[in-house]
């Protein structure tokens, strides 16, 4: 939700939600995550084309775990795994939960009406947010995300899109890059893509826009050298936004 601040449009105020959910494995490791989000965004110019926000997120993060459909080490009796056998893991419960906080910022620059471009950057888990079931004090490590794209307007009815993706934490780290094309026909809008994740997986992409709402896909085929366990096979990725705004044109710093 985009809110101004003055008449001129120039400051305004971003406010949003988000919530995850996760289901991994074969003990069933749930992860559920929601966070309220919130962004002053100010114009630099007198039409407003060059634009940055500061933002920052305040939620939680909760882990489940069904032990009973693990197995451990004191559970092998020499020729099986039994399932009946104490395990001796010494957790402390199924469930736990942890606040967790982030900040960014993204600078956007609509340098023609053809062209427009933005470049970001978070850091997330500021706090370090417990995640073990155990007495050990394993803590969610910081994470850095830098992200840029630049919007060409081919024509009325078709807009690329390239970008870029690249986040570390610890000592992993992810580079991703693609290109998606948006095709406008008369209200609708419809967005295919095609994204590379360096040295893991290829993302073919599908989406639509109806009135404030989106609605895409994505399928990760894994090229990875765990395709030979996978098949190729990964994951589908379902998002659906709402926009709310009480002045529709109003430049965001994400047009599309």
């Amino acid at each position: 939700m985009h809110l101004n601040l003055n008449k001129t449009g120039s400051t305004g105020l971003g406010l949003g939600m988000s919530v995850f959910s996760d289901n991994a494995g074969e003990g069933s490791l749930k992860t559920t995550s929601g966070y309220f989000n919130a962004s002053l965004i100010k114009g630099f110019n007198r039409d407003n084309t060059f634009r940055a926000a500061l933002g920052f997120s305040v939620g939680f993060i909760n882990k489940s775990v069904d032990f009973t459909k693990l197995v451990f080490d004191r559970q092998w009796n020499e020729t099986i795994f039994d399932p009946d056998a104490q395990s001796g893991e010494p957790y402390n419960g199924n469930s736990i939960i942890s606040p967790d906080f982030a900040i960014g910022g993204i600078i956007c620059w609509d340098i023609n009406k053809e062209i427009k471009a933005t470049f970001g950057t978070s850091l997330n888990h500021i706090n370090k947010p417990k995640i073990s079931f155990y007495e050990s004090e394993n803590r969610m490590e910081y994470k850095l995300i830098i992200h840029t794209m630049i919007n060409f307007k081919v024509n009325e009815q078709i807009q690329l899109a390239p970008g870029a993706y690249f986040a570390v934490q610890q000592f992993a780290n992810e580079l991703m890059f693609g290109t998606n094309v948006l095709f406008v026909k008369n209200n609708m809008k419809f967005i295919t893509g095609l994204w590379y994740r360096h040295e893991r997986a290829i993302i073919p992409h599908l989406g639509f826009f109806v009135q404030d709402f989106t609605v895409e896909f994505s399928y990760d085929i894994n090229i990875s050298r765990l395709h030979i366990a996978s098949n190729y096979r990964g994951g589908i990725e379902i998002s659906l936004l709402k926009t709310l705004s009480f002045k529709n044109k109003t430049p965001g710093c994400n047009a599309f």
